[in-house]
């Protein structure tokens, strides 16, 4: 894998181990525990990340089997350099399509499992770029558009810290079992 992006790798699985080791400590009750009928439990959040990377590694997949010398465009890093902002701040938004909402997985290790068949697979994707594809638009972000293998990463685990901030939030909210 290209430096950039290993580094940039190594940081998304880290965040994702430290996830799951607190995440197994959790009761069944903690993990289906909803802190209002409008938001979603810790395993919901975690289902949707799992989501939404298996959506970027099915897209990363096809974009790069179909053309793979095409650039992003010059604008994608102020673009994604504005979704990080959007990601670290408070501020809340749909989710951009019903594909990535929960409702598939019933309990934390088919998530856990799921989630380390995607994320292998997105690795053996990410190392197939080579140095004259650092600009290759791996990604179309719903919101912001192309993005290259790198700012892809850098969504990939804002997205992931967004949401892993939720999940331990729920700990906080008032009615939450054993807290």
């Amino acid at each position: 894998m290209l430096p950039d992006l290993q580094s940039r790798w190594d940081r998304l699985e880290n965040l994702r181990h430290e996830m799951e080791g607190v995440l197994q400590n959790w009761s069944p009750e903690q993990l289906h525990f909803r802190p209002a009928p409008d938001k979603w439990s810790a395993l919901q959040v975690l289902e949707h990340i799992v989501l939404s990377e298996f959506y970027t590694h099915r897209y990363m997949e096809k974009k790069r089997q179909a053309s793979p010398d095409l650039r992003a465009p010059w604008y994608s890093g102020l673009l994604t350099g504005l979704l990080k902002l959007w990601l670290a701040s408070p501020l809340k938004a749909q989710i951009p399509s019903q594909a990535v909402a929960p409702g598939r997985f019933d309990n934390l290790d088919q998530i856990l499992e799921h989630w380390q068949g995607v994320r292998a697979n997105l690795q053996q994707v990410l190392e197939t770029f080579t140095p004259a594809q650092r600009r290759f638009p791996a990604y179309k972000h719903p919101f912001v558009g192309y993005q290259t293998p790198a700012q892809t990463l850098d969504f990939l685990y804002g997205h992931c810290r967004r949401h892993w901030r939720q999940i331990l939030q729920r700990r906080q909210a008032p009615g939450f079992p054993g807290g």
